[in-house]
C-alpha cells in the first residue's frame, strides 16, 4: 500500500475511534491487542494447568535445580 493511501486509512481509523462510544473502547483495545500480539493473547486466555504434578515432574524439577 502506498504511503498516501496508508495515511488516509490511518486518519479514517482515528476518526472512527474518536466517534466510538467510550463504553466500547476496552473491547476495541482487546481486539487490537489480539491482532497485534496474538501469542500474548493466546497465553493470557489459556487455561491454567490444573493437573497435579507427577513424581517424575517433581524429580525433573529437583534435578534441574528448581
Amino acid at each position: 500500500m502506498n504511503d498516501t493511501r496508508q495515511q488516509a486509512h490511518q486518519l479514517i481509523a482515528h476518526q472512527l475511534i474518536d466517534r466510538l462510544p467510550k463504553t466500547q473502547l476496552s473491547g476495541l483495545v482487546q481486539f487490537f491487542e489480539m491482532i497485534i500480539y496474538p501469542i500474548a493473547t493466546a497465553l493470557r486466555n489459556a487455561p491454567l494447568d490444573a493437573e497435579p504434578e507427577t513424581e517424575d515432574e517433581k524429580s525433573a524439577v529437583s534435578e534441574a535445580g528448581g
